[in-house]
């Protein structure tokens, strides 16, 4: 990578439009197989995503958790 690489990107990034955005995704992404991971505590976590489908909640070590 040449030495501005990082000084440059954010520019970079900025000038992806919407659409090839959007693009790249519907090439190189399953929307069958997208999963997405959200931290925190487990009841605020549980109704927020309970307004798009709701999911699954597990612990720290991976054991399904029942949300209060």
């Amino acid at each position: 990578m040449p030495a501005n690489y990082w000084d440059t990107y954010p520019a970079r990034v900025s000038a992806v439009t919407a659409e090839q955005a959007q693009s790249a995704a519907k090439k190189y992404w399953d929307a069958s197989r997208l999963q997405i991971v959200a931290v925190g505590d487990a009841t605020k976590v549980r109704d927020i995503l309970a307004k798009f489908g709701g999911g699954e909640v597990f612990d720290a070590e991976g054991k399904p958790f029942v949300v209060p």
